[in-house]
């Protein structure tokens, strides 16, 4: 489309070349597109530092320099009694997060992303995971680039969410659905214009993966590119890493 699309009093039906200005402007972002003066620092880590499994815990990378890091995936745990779970309160569990998140920041390079797996939990009260790790992020400084929806329905089963048979005293939403959050560190985009180097993505069967805790990080190269990321392995095989982050290195 040569003049491209814009934004319209009415809906768009098609987005080429989109001229979204009058939207950015508009009250609802009058102040959040606040300019920012963004430094790109990226450190380069040393050969022995990829590949690898560090054995410490993700609360504190010491072993990792600032802004080291282009990619962070995660699944955290939900602390609802699993073996690899430690029985925290809402507070203490989410204290918890809260470190490793920060300390995601400090390691981060300018531009990096962050990918987190999480599931809401339980319903009396519903505990919306998700929101209290959006309210986290934002408040350490990180930038949303939006959520991913998983749909699980195909593999959760069947079972009755009426309170009781054929008397709906307490109907019940069930969650068939967990969310990747995307989110950057002080810049929505990444300086490329580095020399890449082409090392193997390190995969780890499960039988010698680490402990399924918080005591692991594995530092390696993503799937289609050369480009350093951080896999913080909680409860997951570092193997299942899922292809959509592919496109986020």
């Amino acid at each position: 489309m040569k003049n491209g699309t814009k934004t319209s009093s009415f809906g768009v039906s098609a987005r080429a070349n989109h001229d979204a200005s009058k939207f950015y402007n508009s009250n609802l972002y009058k102040n959040l597109n606040k300019k920012r003066n963004v430094i790109f620092k990226e450190t380069f880590l040393s050969e022995n530092k990829l590949d690898k499994i560090f054995c410490s815990s993700s609360e504190k990378m010491k072993e990792l320099p600032n802004n080291s890091v282009h990619l962070m995936i995660t699944s955290p745990p939900y602390n609802v009694g699993k073996d690899y779970d430690i029985n925290l309160s809402l507070k203490q569990y989410l204290a918890l997060l809260r470190r490793v998140l920060k300390e995601t920041y400090r390691v981060l390079s300018t531009g990096g992303r962050v990918a987190i797996n999480v599931a809401n939990i339980g319903r009396k009260p519903y505990i919306p995971l998700h929101s209290h790790i959006i309210d986290m992020m934002l408040e350490l400084g990180f930038l949303m680039r939006g959520e991913i929806i998983w749909n699980k329905s195909a593999s959760s089963g069947t079972s009755f969410a009426w309170g009781s048979w054929k008397s709906a005293s307490n109907p019940v939403l069930r969650d068939v659905h967990e969310y990747i959050l995307i989110f950057s560190k002080d810049s929505y985009s990444r300086k490329k214009d580095i020399p890449h180097i082409s090392l193997p993505l390190l995969r780890i069967p499960k039988s010698n993966a680490p402990p399924p805790s918080m005591q692991a990080f594995l530092i390696g190269i993503s799937l289609s590119s050369s480009t350093p990321f951080c896999f913080m392995r909680y409860q997951k095989a570092c193997s299942n890493i899922s292809p959509v982050f592919e496109a986020l290195a």
